[in-house]
């Protein structure tokens, strides 16, 4: 997405989150590519004021990289927080059975193998004891947002 008009959003999106600027300022993108590693919560009013700002934006091809275990888990509940766009890369949960290390990792869509119907997380080395991790969740659910 080299042409895409780049967009870093963080903090906090909820009942007080107002996108009005911001989607004058990307009226006339014709593609844009959301950083959303600082998004650190979303509610359920943020999703909604979420999903408002992707509908102004309509005219434009979406992409969303870096994206937060928060906004993750809400694209995995709610298809319209993608809006048709594209994951590039996100956050996901790992821990470590042998020295009990919880971690974040960035992955790229692309790691995410299939098995059958099933998607296969990768098994990545932990970060503090270099055995195995896994993710710490449920694949299907946490990837949920991949098969749409």
């Amino acid at each position: 997405d080299d042409d895409a008009a780049l967009v870093r959003l963080h903090g906090d999106f909820t009942e007080m989150t107002r996108f009005d600027a911001l989607a004058a300022r990307l009226a006339s993108a014709r593609a844009i590519s959301f950083d959303l590693a600082a998004v650190r919560y979303i509610s359920s009013a943020g999703v909604r004021t979420w999903c408002e700002l992707l509908g102004q934006l309509g005219h434009a091809r979406l992409s969303f990289r870096h994206c937060s275990t928060a906004f993750i888990t809400q694209a995995a509940m709610v298809p319209m927080v993608l809006a048709g766009g594209a994951v590039r890369s996100f956050v996901a949960p790992y821990y470590c059975d042998a020295c009990g290390h919880d971690d974040e990792r960035l992955l790229e869509v692309g790691a995410i193998a299939k098995d059958g119907d099933r998607l296969v997380a990768p098994r990545l080395a932990c970060a503090r004891c270099g055995l195995p991790s896994d993710l710490d969740d449920l694949p299907d659910r946490y990837f949920a947002f991949l098969g749409r």
